[in-house]
């Protein structure tokens, strides 16, 4: 089985917030991009797909400062475990994300040659 690069595609770009009056100028974004990133690229996706797999997580953070997921949208049950087992109750730093806010990204797989 061939492994899968996941890539985040454009992460501080598409991030959204799901709530605007939750809105924190104080978020450090980048810093939390790069933990996400950090979380999903430190596992390979060892299932084989055909094609390229763009699929849009929706994560909050809860008081505890961990991320919690939402919603995978994607029917693939392997690309939703993989996404919750290594995004799911990971702790990122105080400050980096509000606590309470919803936040949405696009997370990209990729088929090895």
């Amino acid at each position: 089985m061939k492994n899968l690069i996941v890539v985040v595609v454009a992460l501080l770009m598409n991030t959204t917030i799901m709530s605007a009056k939750n809105f924190n100028s104080a978020e450090d974004l980048p810093k939390a991009v790069k933990k996400v990133v950090k979380l999903l690229a430190a596992t390979r996706f060892d299932e084989e797909l055909e094609k390229e797999v763009v699929v849009k997580v929706e994560v909050k953070v809860n008081a505890d400062n961990e991320i919690v997921v939402l919603r995978v949208g994607t029917e693939n049950a392997s690309i939703k475990r993989f996404i919750a087992d290594n995004l799911n109750y990971k702790k990122i730093e105080a400050g980096q994300l509000k606590q309470g806010s919803e936040y949405a990204f696009y997370v990209t797989f990729k088929p090895t040659l």
